[in-house]
């Protein structure tokens, strides 16, 4: 369809192959074909597949500021599509990340603030931490909702647990909108990896998937400047929470930025009108006859709780097949993958929450000081983000 389009073909060749699938789910309503959608053509005629790279990007005057964030070398260059998502979700990951290291950051000042004891830090950083197990919940409902309601949805909802988050003066009531905001937070990112993958081409991935790192970790940077001015006064850190609610006022132009993608094999399944009947004839269990107490077909449909049931049921059976296809066509790299996940988490957890504390509390940093440290490493990951990108793409 893309070779249409590239090769001038024009919408002769997109007529047949719409013609062509057309015929083929008549014959075969239950196999999940899904037509990509035509583009269409600009105003000045471009077909919508041209690839370019920004004016800005070269610009003598911004060239140090972007190297610094997308690195050194010709960018790549993608179409307008491509570079408008990949705008959309790295702003969108801005934000995040300036939501996500407030906690480490202002915990010693939240411990005070709400009487935690020390023994209860770990507890409550745990309690919170569990949210994150959340995403396989959002990413399964973005496939059969839409991704980008809930990627906006988790936007929306973990922004405004956060903004609740600087008006309470208990902990435990502190730490369940905390736990909230991380099952959104986590949900957000998996979405987001799941648009950056998808939407660019595999010799420009590594290159993207760099350069949204290296520009959410900045949302971070821009988090731990604030802590380094207002972390000395006594409610700083609510004043920080309180900060994260601007990031609302940038979700109208991201909302239309980003497309909206469904999992194919429901848009389908629901448009055939023979959605019951699969390739090899038979039925599925909603469409056959019910049967009576004396084995007699009846014409009775189930309750609405029941159906109601079985359409969340099978939703979820939907949601995660494409987990049970990775496992078994993939088992050795699905198992790699999520052991070098787990074991990055586990070594990691702690110490990216209690470093700050420590610094605090063992060697007496202010939160000017806090800051300064942290700034100097931030610089080291936004070099290093992009190069590894850049690596990946040429070398695997």
């Amino acid at each position: 369809h893309k070779a249409n389009h590239r090769h001038g073909f024009g919408a002769l060749g997109s007529q047949r192959l719409a013609l062509w699938m057309g015929r083929l789910r008549a014959k075969a309503p239950g196999l999940n074909i899904d037509v990509p959608a035509d583009d269409g053509e600009d105003e000045d005629g471009d077909s919508g597949h041209r690839r370019y790279t920004p004016a800005w990007c070269s610009s003598f005057l911004l060239r140090p500021v972007v190297c610094l964030f997308v690195g050194c070398g010709k960018l790549p260059e993608m179409t307008s599509r491509q570079w408008t998502v990949v705008s959309a979700v790295t702003a969108a990951g801005f934000f995040s990340h300036f939501d996500d290291d407030l906690l480490p950051l202002c915990l010693r000042q939240l411990q005070t603030s709400l009487d935690i004891p020390e023994a209860q830090v770990g507890l409550m950083l745990s309690l919170i931490g569990t949210g994150k197990g959340g995403a396989a919940v959002m990413t399964i409902l973005a496939d059969v909702v839409g991704r980008r309601c809930v990627f906006f949805t988790s936007i929306v909802a973990f922004t405004l647990c956060s903004t609740l988050s600087a008006f309470q003066t208990a902990a435990w009531s502190f730490a369940m909108l905390q736990l909230v905001a991380r099952i959104f937070l986590a949900g957000k990112d998996s979405i987001a990896n799941v648009y950056l993958v998808e939407e660019t081409d595999p010799l420009t991935r590594g290159w993207v998937m760099g350069t949204y790192s290296s520009i959410a970790v900045s949302g971070g940077g821009l988090a731990v400047i604030l802590f380094g001015t207002l972390g000395g006064y006594k409610d700083g850190w609510r004043y920080l929470y309180g900060a994260a609610s601007l990031q609302l006022l940038f979700l109208a132009p991201l909302w239309r930025r980003i497309p909206n993608k469904k999992q194919s094999s429901r848009r389908v399944s629901v448009a055939e009108p023979m959605q019951g009947l699969h390739i090899n004839g038979s039925l599925d269990d909603d469409e056959k006859p019910l049967t009576g107490v004396d084995g007699e077909e009846t014409t009775e449909r189930p309750r609405p709780l029941r159906q109601a049931y079985r359409n969340i049921c099978r939703e979820v059976r939907v949601g995660l097949r494409p987990l049970r296809l990775l496992f078994t066509a993939y088992p050795r790299r699905a198992a790699a993958c999520f052991f070098v996940n787990f074991n990055h988490g586990l070594a990691f957890a702690p110490s990216g929450v209690l470093k700050v504390k420590h610094m605090q509390d063992t060697h007496g940093l202010s939160p000017a000081a806090v800051s300064a440290v942290a700034l100097c490493c931030g610089i080291v990951a936004l070099v290093t983000f992009p190069l590894l990108g850049r690596l990946s793409d040429a070398k695997g």
